[in-house]
């Protein structure tokens, strides 16, 4: 059983690059808004090492500082009386799922500069969602996080905020 999950995720993440360039087939429709003559495909694979940067800085980021902390929280959790007994299957499964979902929620800013790009948002709609979003990323970061403590909630939300920002700033330069 341990095997299939840690497969079925290593497949999940080597399958998210080329799952982006499968997008093409989504939006081919609004292919003409592109100015310059760039085609989607140019912008989905120019855009690929963008994308793999943030994916893996996102990954980077939950395996050096959220998942220690998550990861002490939940095995001091209890008393002297219980025992944590860890199964390997369930904990490869946690931290390959917790990577995977904070390493996709790193993809923000390349994604606000396709659908920027594309046309179907703008960097002065988003400036102006801004109060919304935070609360969107406050719960977001509630689901993301496997403990309730607010320090991992937090340290999930900051960043994510910044990473909005950010794809504010790229969306400027759609």
């Amino acid at each position: 059983m341990a095997e299939l999950d840690f497969e079925r995720t290593l497949v999940d993440l080597f399958a998210e690059p080329p799952a982006v360039l499968g997008a093409e087939d989504f939006v081919r429709g609004v292919e003409a808004r592109l100015e310059r003559g760039w085609t989607m495909r140019r912008w989905l694979i120019g855009g690929l090492p963008l994308v793999i940067l943030f994916f893996t800085a996102g990954v980077i980021f939950a395996y050096l500082l959220l998942l220690p902390n998550a990861m002490s929280f939940l095995l001091g959790f209890g008393s002297q009386d219980i025992i944590n007994n860890i199964l390997l299957s369930k904990y490869i499964s946690f931290v390959t799922t917790f990577l995977l979902m904070v390493g996709l929620v790193f993809e923000l800013p390349p994604v606000m500069f396709m659908l920027a790009k594309l046309g179907v948002v703008s960097a002065k709609r988003m400036a102006g969602f801004r109060r919304y979003a935070i609360v969107l990323i406050v719960i977001i970061a509630a689901i993301i996080t496997p403990t309730p403590d607010p320090f991992n909630q937090m340290a999930v939300a900051i960043p994510m905020y910044i990473l909005y920002e950010l794809g504010i700033l790229f969306a400027r330069f759609a």
